[in-house]
């Protein structure tokens, strides 16, 4: 049996998406925290990008991990049997054996790009604005929020 593995994307999601692959960002330091969490904890983490598919990406890659703080870990763009969960930016959780999006205000993902790239193209100060999602456990089974987060 191959060991349970987490995919975590690169940008957007571990490190600040900069606009192209010749650098990248700043950590985003919820998921740098994660990452060394998980790994803390022994589990296999690997960094799931696209960039992957380019070879000579992986050095970068490689650097960028060891400037903050985390070993060389697996690079891939692909997923198998033992992986556990996908963390990404661009991911829409769907509802197991049903094919339908598990949080139906998803399902305008179109609309909802629009309005983002509507957004980022404002001279708009992004830390003056406060979004709010209402916060839905549900998806974790048992676990109930505590405390404004899932537990």
């Amino acid at each position: 049996m191959k060991t349970p593995w987490i995919a975590v994307d690169l940008d957007g999601t571990l490190a600040i998406y900069m606009g192209t692959i010749a650098e990248i960002g700043e950590p985003l330091k919820p998921m740098l925290e994660q990452v060394k969490q998980w790994l803390s904890e022994g589990h296999d983490v690997r960094i799931f990008t696209a960039r992957a598919a380019l070879p000579e990406q992986h050095p970068m890659i490689h650097n960028w991990l060891a400037l903050h703080g985390l070993p060389a870990l697996t690079i891939t763009d692909r997923k198998d049997f033992a992986c556990l969960e996908i963390w990404d930016d661009r991911a829409v959780q769907v509802k197991f054996n049903h094919g339908s999006s598990l949080y139906p205000r998803y399902e305008r993902g179109v609309d909802i790009l629009r309005q983002m790239e509507d957004f980022i193209s404002r001279e708009i100060d992004p830390d003056a604005v406060i979004m709010s999602m209402p916060l839905d456990c549900s998806w974790r089974g048992s676990f109930t929020p505590k405390n404004g987060e899932c537990s």
